[in-house]
């Protein structure tokens, strides 16, 4: 049987024996390598979809960035814009001040040289005006009501006549009857000297620098002074009439004070027992206040009989009430408080401050 299977085999053709081969053998193998793709092909496939995600992600990152930039850059570019405004605004506003100034300057000796009406010194020299404890003027008015309203009236109503659009807004008063006369030529000096300051808008005013350096050569004495503690000789003594009284000038006038001392011993004959005063010492000890409107000021400095008087004028006036809330003398040391408020037209407050003085009582 297996003889003839054999022989049947051998009488095949050569045609006849690759079909049995491919059935037999290449027919499985072809089938069971089928669906399995080759291996360097699924490494390629591979790498194609993750450098594809890659790119994707990296675009969508660069995206975010470039618009967070972007918000930067006009967050910088509006920055610069409001800079740049401001800056035209403030060059604006700081040309229309030195204008005001230049005004000013044109016509300053007139000013200077032209003596307040005495009906204008009568009134404030008129004693209805002065403090009754202090004897100078505090404030520059007060508040009155009539049918149960409050409100704000000067003490006095002046405009300028060289300076028309510049009326009288606070005036600083004081006496010095008892002086020697090297403390009243001083004190004249100082005056010639003060007399047509014009304080800037938004700029300090420093009396020592207006008033020059304390030598011979700029027309000072010998004099007396408070100092340490102390009654010296020094070129300049009396000078301290002027600042004291330029200090309630502007104190009156609702400007900020920046810098002050008062004497470090109360001499009532010159400034009151009321601590109302202000020493200068140079170059060390100044009187400073800061023109906080937007207008200029500017102080007429005049002697009449026995006292200095400050006129301080401006296109702006504040309604300023100062008080003097304590008072009181122990072991020889005199004390002081006072409070300045500046309020609108019915009375309401401001702005307030206030400030203290401890000194030795002369003997």
């Amino acid at each position: 049987m297996n003889n003839n299977k054999l022989e049947n085999q051998n009488k095949l053709t050569p045609k006849q024996k690759f079909g049995v081969f491919a059935v037999g053998v290449l027919l499985p193998t072809i089938l069971s390598g089928c669906g399995k793709p080759a291996k360097n092909e699924t490494s390629q496939d591979q790498n194609f979809i993750s450098n594809t995600e890659t790119t994707s992600v990296k675009k969508h990152i660069e995206t975010e960035e470039e618009k967070e930039q972007k918000i930067q850059k006009e967050q910088e570019k509006e920055r610069k814009r409001i800079e740049e405004e401001k800056r035209i605004a403030e060059e604006k506003l700081q040309k229309k001040r030195n204008e005001d100034v230049k005004k000013l300057q044109e016509k300053l000796e007139i000013f200077k040289n032209q003596e307040t009406p005495k009906d204008v010194i009568g009134d404030i020299l008129d004693w209805k005006h002065l403090d009754k404890k202090t004897e100078t003027i505090v404030g520059n008015g007060k508040l009155v009501e009539k049918d149960g309203k409050k409100s704000f009236e000067h003490n006095f109503s002046y405009k300028s006549e060289v300076f028309p659009e510049y009326s009288l807004i606070a005036v600083g008063l004081s006496t010095y009857i008892h002086s020697s006369p090297s403390r009243i030529a001083n004190i004249d000096t100082a005056i010639e000297k003060l007399n047509g300051t014009i304080i800037p808008a938004q700029e300090i005013f420093s009396f020592l620098n207006s008033l020059g350096p304390v030598t011979l050569e700029n027309g000072f004495v010998s004099g007396k002074v408070i100092l340490d503690g102390k009654i010296k000789d020094a070129l300049g003594g009396g000078t301290c009439q002027v600042s004291s009284t330029v200090f309630r000038a502007l104190l009156n006038s609702g400007m900020t004070l920046n810098k002050y001392q008062p004497h470090s011993i109360s001499y009532p004959s010159y400034y009151g027992k009321y601590g109302f005063d202000a020493t200068v010492y140079s170059p060390s000890t100044d009187l400073k206040f800061e023109n906080n409107s937007e207008s200029p000021v500017i102080l007429k400095v005049e002697r009449h009989i026995n006292n200095v008087v400050v006129l301080v004028y401006s296109k702006e006036q504040k309604n300023v009430l100062l008080k003097n809330t304590a008072h009181s003398v122990s072991e020889g040391m005199l004390y002081n408080r006072w409070k300045r408020k500046i309020v609108n037209q019915d009375g309401g407050e401001i702005r307030k401050g206030t400030f203290s003085v401890k000194q030795k009582l002369a003997h």
